[in-house]
């Protein structure tokens, strides 16, 4: 799942990259020509199914789709990533071979035909494009593995470890990458050059998805002296905790005041459990503090960040408090995010094209399609699914497990 979340944010994102590699020899429409269709035409191509390191691959026209690739590579298509085993696996464990093969084979042919259409658009933009760009896309790939490695926190081993479970290796990976970029370059030499992104429509797309995508969370980080009258060291017993507890915050407030170390005073005298970290307390939502503690938001928002305030009492604590981080919750203002709106739309927009030139070209993949690559796959995908190691996780109760 990390890597098609991955997928999604690079689907998301390139557009910056990709619009930097068109030429400007951009065209003015998506609508393929007589010419273009002759180039790429399925049946004027030699499809082979040929076996690959315990698998199968279907060779059309020079170009290479394994079985794990359409197995296990996630396909982009809308704003969606998904590979065809995460899709199908829950379908798989829960009716036979056969069962499964009847129901499945729909889905598996749109996988495959969104892969070969993916094939085709990519002869296309090699024939316009030669071999003028492939420095600049050996260069794209090669920073997009890198941000993979990244996404595993820099973990070499754990990111190999994700492109094996995909059915590729880093050199595959480079590969499918760099088809995919030139594909997304040809597809954005497509998009029309006239219609620039306007202020309005930014603004109006930033108020569709300011909540969903720009969303910011309350956040409240203070330190914290809790003196609690119960737990105070009092030789008399007949003294009145409240008003010693009181008297003890007022002198160490006036401490505060002129100078004195709150880290300090808080190990010293705080009674909750946070004294030994000098009553740090970790970043939190005000949402989740609860009675007595909850009045430290309203205690918050009289004071700057670096401030101190109090003594508050209540509920048999005197608090006092030093204000480290107020964030409110909302959305990020749009003028910080106005760029990555405007690459939104861009985005949108070449998503848009792509799925006019996979329309165009369906009927052509359509032809590409093999019944033994088809069956081959779905009898992998429910092999897979049905391991003992995959029937152990389906049946993991959901209630505390968290996924890596």
């Amino acid at each position: 799942m990390h890597c098609e979340v991955w997928m999604v944010h690079v689907a998301a994102t390139a557009v910056i990259a990709l619009m930097a590699l068109a030429g400007c020899d951009s065209e003015k429409s998506t609508r393929l020509t007589q010419k273009d269709f002759e180039k790429i035409a399925i049946t004027q191509q030699k499809i082979d199914l040929i076996d690959a390191a315990g698998g199968m691959a279907m060779v059309i026209g020079g170009e290479t789709i394994t079985s794990d690739e359409i197995i296990r590579w996630p396909v982009e298509y809308g704003q969606a990533s998904v590979s065809a085993l995460t899709q199908l696996k829950p379908l798989a464990q829960g009716a036979n071979l056969e069962q499964f093969k009847a129901r499945a084979r729909p889905d598996l042919e749109h996988h495959l035909v969104t892969r070969i259409t993916d094939v085709l658009i990519y002869q296309l933009a090699r024939d316009k494009r030669g071999e003028a760009i492939d420095e600049a896309l050996d260069k794209a790939a090669e920073s997009e593995l890198r941000n993979f490695v990244v996404s595993f926190g820099g973990d070499d081993a754990k990111a190999d470890e994700a492109l094996r479970e995909m059915g590729i290796d880093r050199k595959r990976f480079k590969e499918l990458r760099k088809r995919a970029l030139l594909v997304n370059e040809y597809v954005g030499s497509q998009m029309p050059t006239d219609q620039p992104v306007t202020y309005r429509q930014m603004l109006a797309k930033y108020e569709q998805v300011k909540d969903t995508h720009f969303g910011v969370n309350p956040i409240l980080e203070f330190s914290l002296i809790d003196i609690q009258p119960g737990k105070l060291k009092i030789e008399d017993p007949n003294a009145d905790r409240l008003a010693e507890a009181k008297s003890l915050a007022d002198r160490l407030l006036r401490r505060l005041e002129a100078g004195e170390d709150f880290a300090e005073l808080a190990r010293e005298h705080s009674h909750d459990a946070m004294a030994v970290f000098g009553g740090k307390w970790r970043s939190l939502s005000p949402e989740s503090l609860v009675a007595p503690y909850d009045i430290l938001v309203e205690a918050a928002r009289t004071v700057e960040p670096g401030e101190v305030v109090g003594p508050v009492e209540t509920l048999g604590h005197f608090f006092i408090m030093k204000l480290h981080n107020r964030q409110t919750g909302g959305a990020k203002p749009f003028v910080d995010v106005q760029d990555i709106v405007k690459n939104m739309i861009f985005a949108e927009r070449q998503r848009q094209v792509l799925e006019r030139l996979h329309e165009q070209l369906n009927e052509q993949a359509q032809k590409g399609v093999r019944d033994d690559f088809v069956n081959f796959c779905l009898d992998r995908i429910h092999e897979i699914s049905n391991r003992p190691e995959e029937a152990v996780l389906k049946k993991e109760p959901a209630a505390g497990a968290a996924k890596p």
